[in-house]
């Protein structure tokens, strides 16, 4: 198995590291239109040791704590440049760190620009996988759970008294909330935890670090990115109650108002001065472990967002500690493979081997984010059936909008009583931008708001960057003074865990051709899953009538296209204007 990981791994990295030198050798224009580089920097001046730049609008995927390449513009390309970490960014301005501080700094000349670095870790990963077979956490612990040998089980006392003790709580716990929990804090090796869309997952993941902080346990609450275990700590801080419990390590970005305090290195924390007997709990990244907290030894190693994680990267955490709760749901995004098919990605996921083995877990089944009508086309898609609305939320609908004196289409579109539609139309030619559609989001999202919705309570979802920019353009010239940053317009990979009142789904893809090139992206189902359960109350998918058209060969992609024709059909049908009613 580990001689299988070592491959996996090495090929991985040989991916990458090729992608980011094809992806070099474009010019900034077409790294640009891709998303990977933001040029026209500005160099503003520094503050407290960082770069401060001024960007004309960012349309790339880079973002807060990402590593990028900060290099000057020369005769129409770039130079050699440094790597540094996007601290903070607030409207159009930028700033940039690197931990020795910037030396020379930047001068006043320009113009600049970022790219996406890319780190080459795979020695990282590697010496990792080294040290499962010479280390006892290794052979004791992960090894037989990797290999099926394991046989994890439960404390049937703790399990009884979590079990219990929830009952009376002042907080209601669904039957399934109350189960995952007593598992997770009864679990003597492994526990896994299934949530599906708005059931209250993160919630789970709290109480469950909560009680194990009470037990005096020390903690690591880790994922794939950032913003997840921003999002879990942030959970976790305001359960715990005591600030100086909880720490976030990794590089230093920009302080907004979190409930618990961020750390460069373990030592600068109040975690280790602790007694003896007190819990605590990290938060950080795999990554972060060797150096930020090199030494540091956990009892319980919390994944969230566990699905999207690889087996290698799940042992680095595991490493650390001798036992492991995995929260995750192998129906919304999986791992990043850049080295296998799409289809065969979701092997290399930790989650996925974890539940092939048949580990102890839960899976949750009630959504506190979806109403009756948004719950049932997942329900049945993914769940089996097991995915029910919670009765606070079920008969929820989004309140009446006046559409007085608007196109019947808007009405319609906005109808409380009909929480899913399809908004169809009857043009072709939309590839990875789509006019027609952008300009009907942003009517509908500039009549939402005109009727006194606020901003941040909506959202678009787009397979590709190019619409989502061109929406954020369309409202910004349908309102040129309006501030729209609080409506989020963005990727599905940036939606994940994300909820509003009302989402906009714009496939964009209406040319026949192209979807044929696309389908095994475009019709992914995690994909689709995560992007139409994110709204509570309503959904609406903008998309030609030429999706149905497809009529593929290979038999997985046909059962992929019957569901995303599954998903239309269930949708009360909407004509654009233009579109010939069907």
């Amino acid at each position: 198995m580990v001689d299988e990981l070592r491959r996996f791994v090495h090929a991985e990295f040989t991916c990458q590291r090729e992608a980011f030198a094809r992806r070099m050798t474009r010019s900034p224009a077409e790294r640009v239109k891709r998303g990977t580089c933001l040029d026209g920097l500005t160099f503003e001046g520094m503050e407290n040791g960082r770069a401060v730049f001024r960007h004309g609008g960012n349309d790339s995927r880079l973002r807060e704590s990402d590593l990028v390449l900060l290099r000057r513009r020369a005769d129409g390309d770039a130079v050699e440049g440094r790597e540094a970490v996007i601290y903070r960014e607030e409207g159009d301005r930028i700033w940039l760190a690197r931990e020795n501080g910037f030396r020379p700094e930047p001068d006043g000349g320009g113009p600049w620009m970022i790219d996406e670095a890319f780190l080459d870790l795979e020695s990282f990963y590697l010496d990792g996988l080294d040290r499962l077979p010479r280390t006892e956490i290794g052979r004791e612990r992960i090894l037989p759970l990797l290999t099926g040998r394991a046989e994890p089980g439960l404390h049937e006392e703790a399990y009884g008294r979590a079990y219990r003790d929830l009952e009376p709580s002042a907080r209601p716990w669904e039957d399934m909330q109350r189960e995952a929990i007593a598992g997770s804090v009864s679990a003597d090796h492994v526990y896994l935890v299934q949530g599906p869309p708005g059931t209250g997952k993160t919630r789970v993941l709290a109480e469950v670090v909560k009680r194990l902080v009470g037990e005096g346990r020390r903690v690591l609450v880790t994922s794939f990115t950032h913003r997840a275990i921003d999002h879990a700590l942030g959970m976790v801080a305001r359960e715990v109650a005591d600030r100086e419990a909880v720490g976030r390590f990794g590089a230093a970005v920009h302080r907004r108002d979190e409930a618990f305090d961020r750390f460069e290195f373990f030592s600068e924390s109040p975690l280790g001065k602790r007694e003896g007997s007190s819990g605590w709990v990290a938060g950080a990244t795999p990554f972060a472990l060797r150096r930020r907290l090199a030494g540091v030894e956990f009892d319980t190693i919390v994944f969230d967002e566990a699905s999207q994680m690889t087996t290698p990267l799940a042992i680095l955490a595991m490493l650390t500690g001798r036992s492991y709760l995995f929260f995750g749901d192998q129906q919304q995004l999986g791992p990043v493979v850049v080295s296998r098919s799409r289809r065969d990605s979701g092997e290399a996921g930790i989650f996925q081997a974890l539940q092939a083995r048949e580990i102890p877990g839960t899976r949750l089944n009630v959504t506190y984010r979806l109403n009756d009508t948004l719950a049932r086309w997942p329900g049945e898609s993914f769940y089996h059936g097991d995915l029910s609305s919670a009765s606070a939320v079920a008969g929820s609908r989004l309140r009446r909008v006046p559409v007085a004196g608007v196109p019947d289409w808007q009405r319609e579109a906005l109808d409380p009583e009909k929480p899913l539609i399809w908004l169809r139309f009857a043009g072709r030619e939309g590839r990875t931008d789509n006019d027609e559609e952008s300009g009907a989001a942003a009517e509908l999202i500039r009549l939402l708001v005109s009727r006194g919705m606020r901003p941040e309570e909506i959202a678009v979802v787009t397979p590709y960057r190019r619409q989502a920019r061109r929406v954020r353009r369309r409202l910004e010239t349908l309102e040129p003074g309006r501030s729209w940053a609080g409506c989020m317009v963005d990727t599905v990979e940036r939606m994940q865990g994300q909820e509003r009142e009302v989402i906009l789904v714009s496939f964009s893809a209406a040319q026949p051709g192209f979807v044929q090139d696309q389908a095994e992206f475009f019709f992914d189902p995690r994909r689709l899953n995560v992007s139409v359960t994110r709204a509570r109350t309503k959904l609406i998918l903008l998309a030609s009538e030429s999706l149905l058209e497809l009529d593929p060969e290979d038999p997985d992609l046909e059962e992929e296209v019957a569901l995303f024709r599954s998903l239309l059909v269930a949708a009360v049908e909407v004509a654009h204007p233009g579109t010939h009613s069907s």
